[in-house]
C-alpha cells in the first residue's frame, strides 16, 4: 500500500512531503515523473512541456506511470492531484486549508513569480477561479468529483499547523490505516473553529479539569489529535463554528491539542439568518481576545475584519456526497 496525497491550491502539499521524505518515505511527484519521461526521450524539461501543450497522450503516460509504479512500490507517498485516482490500494489524503490563508501564502510568497496580486482578497478570488476551472476540467477529463469528500480517507487541515505535525498526524493514521481500513475521516485545526458563545458564559471550573485531563493524555500519547463525538460543526460566512461540545474543544486547545477529528459540518450556511434562530458567529474583538488569551493561539482571520469570507473548497457536509433519502436520516 501507499500513501497519496493532494488537497487545494496552497494547502502546503510539496512542504509536508519534504517532512515525509525527511521520515524517510520515497516521493513520487507528477514534475519528477515528467522530467523522468523527458529524459527518456531524451529531450529537456523545456521542449517536453512544449510538447505536452499538445500532444495530450504525455497526460496519460503520467497517469500510467503513477499506476505502474503504484503497483510496484509500497509505501510510498504519491505526491499529485490525480494520484488518488490512479493509483491502486492507496491511502487517500487530502491536504485542506481555509482559501484565505492559502491566498495569503500564495500573496506572501515571493518566489512565484508568475503570481502577482494587489491583495490577500484578490489572490482569494484567483484561487477560487483556478479551483473551479480545475474541478470542470477532471470531471470533463476523468469523470470525477475532486472536491467531493468521498473519495478520501483522510482530510486533514493545514491552515494553522506546521508540516512536521501535519506529516506525523499523515503517518499515524496511515498506520492505523493498514491495520483497520477506514474512510473518510476530517481531521481539523483547533486554531480555526470559532466557539458559539463569550468566554464567560462557560463553566471555568469545568473548562480547568478537562483542560488537565487533555494535558495529561497529550502527555502520554503520539498523537496532536482530538477525538470527539460531541463536536458539532457548522459553517457560517465561511467561518467554523463550534456550538455543540464547546468546553472540550476549548479545553483541548488550551491544552495544546492542534488537531480535532470531527464527523463533519452539520451545516453549510452563506449567512447568519441562513442559519436560523440562535446561529451566532463571534464578531466582537473582545469576546475572540478572551478566547485567543485563554487558549494560548491567535485567530488568522476574525469576523471583525472580515465580516464574510471563503471557507473551504472541499465540502465537509456529513450529508456530502449521500443520497437525499440518506441525508434526510442525519
Amino acid at each position: 500500500m501507499n500513501i497519496t496525497m493532494t488537497g487545494n491550491l496552497g494547502s502546503g502539499k510539496t512542504s509536508v512531503c519534504k517532512e515525509l521524505k525527511e521520515m524517510g518515505y520515497e516521493i513520487i511527484s507528477a514534475g519528477g515523473l515528467f522530467r523522468q519521461l523527458a529524459e527518456e526521450r531524451g529531450m529537456t524539461v523545456v521542449e517536453f512541456n512544449k510538447l505536452a501543450e499538445t500532444d495530450k497522450s504525455i497526460d496519460k503516460l503520467i497517469d500510467d506511470r503513477s499506476t505502474r509504479l503504484g503497483r510496484e512500490l509500497s509505501d510510498a507517498v504519491f505526491d499529485s492531484r490525480l494520484a488518488w485516482h490512479f493509483v491502486e490500494e492507496s491511502f487517500k489524503v487530502f491536504l485542506m486549508t481555509d482559501v484565505m490563508e492559502s491566498a495569503k501564502r500564495v500573496y506572501n510568497d515571493t518566489e512565484r513569480s508568475a503570481e502577482s496580486y494587489a491583495s490577500v482578497t484578490e489572490a482569494a478570488e484567483a484561487l477560487t477561479k483556478r479551483t473551479n476551472l480545475e474541478k470542470e476540467r477532471f470531471k470533463a477529463l476523468y469523470d470525477v468529483d475532486y472536491y467531493n469528500k468521498n473519495n478520501y480517507d483522510l482530510i486533514i487541515e493545514s491552515t494553522k499547523a506546521t508540516p512536521r505535525q501535519i506529516a506525523e498526524e499523515i503517518v499515524r493514521y496511515y498506520e492505523e490505516f493498514k491495520k483497520d481500513k477506514f474512510k473518510t475521516k476530517v481531521v481539523m485545526n483547533t486554531g480555526v473553529i470559532v466557539p458559539a458563545v463569550a468566554l464567560d458564559e462557560l463553566n471555568k471550573e469545568k473548562l480547568q479539569a478537562l483542560s488537565d485531563e487533555y494535558a495529561a493524555e497529550l502527555a502520554k500519547n503520539d498523537t496532536l489529535t482530538l477525538c470527539s463525538d460531541k463536536t458539532i460543526l457548522k459553517q457560517i460566512n465561511g467561518y467554523t463554528v463550534i456550538d455543540d461540545g464547546i468546553e472540550e474543544y476549548v479545553a483541548a486547545t488550551k491544552a495544546g491539542f492542534i488537531f480535532m477529528e470531527v464527523a463533519g459540518i452539520n451545516d453549510v450556511c452563506l449567512d447568519r439568518a441562513e442559519a436560523g434562530n440562535g446561529a451566532r458567529v463571534l464578531d466582537s474583538p473582545a469576546e475572540l481576545d478572551a478566547y485567543e488569551a485563554y487558549m494560548g493561539i491567535k485567530y488568522t482571520f476574525k469576523p471583525s475584519e472580515y465580516p464574510a469570507k471563503q471557507g473551504y473548497t472541499i465540502d465537509l457536509s456529513v450529508a456530502a456526497g449521500v443520497s437525499d433519502a440518506a441525508a434526510a436520516a442525519l
